[in-house]
């Protein structure tokens, strides 16, 4: 709660402003791809030059601190913490195609969105939080006196994250129970959020453990996904994915025990970099497993 409103005059109420961020992030949610699009184009631009200005800020600090932020991570399960985070995205780049030109246009998407951004903000974030001595983004861009620049970066990566945030949630509850209409997923799962994060900031404290159970589940998912589409080069027929009683119905048990070896990998070498040696174990696992069943 704190980094979201830090930035406000003393007179806002914390839990007001955050319950209007996210009741703003559910209105243009619900407007469908054309609102999000519409508000990307002035949001991202000015989240851009945000960070710019406290990249800058950071740079030019007088009195850089040295020592280690206070966190109970170490830096290698902080990575791991990293890649849980990024690959909590995986259920969404398959959707991207809907709404780019190409699939190369989606993956230039990816690699720009993501991937550029995550090595130059998380290296920033790293310098802010050895200079602030903790994790909280509040007092870490406090720390610096990003001023303007750090309250329009908290405020549009908020409202846009949600977007994503909340289209993600209503399509994977659609997915269970496709009775729902589409808006009314989206209103359901934004408000609802909205509340949550208003009546407390317990999420965000425990967002690093969650991100680490986040990758320890999808992780390996990725590594099956790469074993399957491109190293057996197994491309199903669009058609197959939809119908009930083809050649993809029913669990792939190939695919159920590869992911379930990643995972136990994983928690073996929780706290120690588990990233690598959980997906490299789905890939070996899904190779071998289908050579074995053939």
């Amino acid at each position: 709660m704190t980094s979201v409103v830090a930035w406000l005059p003393d007179t806002v109420e914390p839990r007001v402003a955050a319950a209007v961020l996210g009741v703003v992030a559910t209105v243009i949610a619900a407007g469908g791809p054309a609102a999000v699009r519409l508000a990307d184009r002035w949001a991202v631009p000015a989240m851009a030059m945000a960070g710019v200005v406290i990249t800058w800020a950071v740079v030019t600090a007088s009195d850089r601190v040295t020592a280690a932020p206070v966190a109970s991570l170490t830096p290698l399960a902080g990575l791991d913490v990293v890649a849980g985070y990024q690959v909590s995205w995986l259920l969404m780049f398959a959707d991207y195609s809907r709404f780019t030109r190409s699939a190369r246009t989606s993956v230039w998407a990816v690699w720009l969105g993501l991937t550029l951004t995550s090595w130059w903000l998380m290296p920033l974030g790293w310098a802010l939080a050895r200079r602030a001595g903790g994790t909280d983004p509040g007092v870490m861009l406090a720390a610096v006196d990003a001023g303007a620049g750090a309250a329009v970066l908290i405020t549009l990566a908020t409202v846009t994250t949600n977007f994503v945030n909340i289209y993600l949630s209503s399509l994977a509850w659609r997915s269970v129970t496709p009775a729902v209409p589409e808006r009314g997923a989206v209103w359901t799962v934004g408000l609802v959020g909205t509340v949550l994060g208003a009546v407390s900031g317990v999420w965000l404290d425990r967002f690093a453990g969650f991100m680490t159970v986040v990758g320890a589940l999808l992780i390996p998912v990725g590594g099956v996904l790469l074993a399957h589409f491109v190293l057996r080069r197994a491309w199903p027929r669009v058609a197959d994915l939809y119908d009930a009683r083809g050649p993809l119905a029913g669990v792939r048990w190939t695919g159920m025990g590869a992911w379930a070896i990643g995972v136990a990998t994983y928690a073996a070498f929780a706290g120690t970099a588990a990233t690598a040696p959980g997906f490299v174990a789905a890939v070996v696992a899904y190779l071998l497993l289908g050579r074995a069943r053939t």
